[in-house]
C-alpha cells in the first residue's frame, strides 16, 4: 500500500528560495545545502511510510483474527490477500528505559554510554502507559546485561495477557532473550515488565523490551 511523499511542497518551496541566489550566497553552497536537507526530508518520509505501512499490516491481521473468529470467512480471507499485497515487514514496537514508570526502588540509570533499568528486586516493575497499540500476536524480547549468575523469570504483561519465561545468565555484554508470544487485547494501553525467581542475587539491567509482530 503506497502512502504519499510528505515533503514534496516544502522541498519544492526551498528549492526555490536557496537556488535562486537571493540570500548572497554562493550558488553552489546554496544547492549543496538544498541537496542534504532534501535527503534528510526524504530519508524521514522513507521512514514515516515504513511505520505506517507496518501498523497498517498489524491491523490487517487482527481484522482477519476477529472476522475468523466470527465466522466471516469471506472477509477473512479479504483482509488476508490485502496483507500480502501490502506488507510483508513485521511491526517491530520498542520500549525504551526512559519511557518507562518504575516502582519498587527501579531506577532507570546510564550504564556504558546508555539508559537501562537498574535495581531490580521481585517487587519491582517497569511500566510503559498511554500507549496505543495494535492488537494481535507479537514475540517478546528483552534486552539485557549483567546477570551473571542463574536464569531470572521475566514476565511482561499487557491489558489481559501475559507470558513468562527465562532470562540466562550472560557473561559479558548485551543479550537477547526471547520470553515468547503474547496477545495483545483490544484495548491495550499499558505494558509491564516485572522480573521474578533469582533477582535477589543479580546485578542485571534491563535496556530494551522489543514486540514483533506475527500474523495470528
Amino acid at each position: 500500500m503506497a502512502f504519499p511523499n510528505v515533503s514534496h511542497c516544502f522541498i519544492a518551496l526551498l528549492s526555490g528560495l536557496l537556488l535562486d541566489g537571493s540570500y548572497g550566497q554562493d550558488a553552489e553552497s546554496l544547492q549543496k545545502q538544498f541537496l542534504a536537507l532534501q535527503e534528510r526530508h526524504l530519508a524521514q518520509d522513507e521512514a514515516v511510510t515504513k511505520s505506517m505501512e507496518q501498523l497498517y499490516g498489524a491491523r490487517l491481521r487482527a481484522l482477519k483474527l476477529k472476522a475468523a473468529r466470527d465466522g466471516h470467512y469471506e472477509a477473512a480471507q479479504f483482509y488476508q490477500t490485502e496483507l500480502e499485497n501490502a506488507t510483508s515487514t513485521p511491526l517491530t514496537l520498542t520500549f525504551y528505559p526512559e519511557e518507562a514508570e518504575p516502582t519498587g526502588g527501579l531506577r532507570a540509570r546510564m550504564r556504558a554510554g546508555t539508559r537501562v533499568l537498574a535495581g531490580w528486586t521481585s517487587q519491582a516493575k517497569a511500566t510503559w502507559t498511554r500507549l496505543t497499540l495494535p492488537q494481535g500476536g507479537y514475540k517478546v524480547m528483552v534486552v539485557y546485561s549483567g546477570n551473571g549468575t542463574n536464569p531470572i523469570s521475566a514476565t511482561v504483561h499487557e491489558t489481559k495477557y501475559h507470558v513468562t519465561a527465562s532470562l540466562p545468565p550472560t557473561s559479558d555484554g548485551r543479550r537477547i532473550a526471547s520470553l515468547g508470544n503474547l496477545r495483545l487485547a483490544e484495548d491495550t494501553n499499558t505494558l509491564s515488565l516485572t522480573l521474578g525467581d533469582g533477582v535477589a542475587n543479580s546485578s542485571i539491567s534491563v535496556h530494551e523490551i522489543i514486540l514483533i509482530s506475527h500474523a495470528p
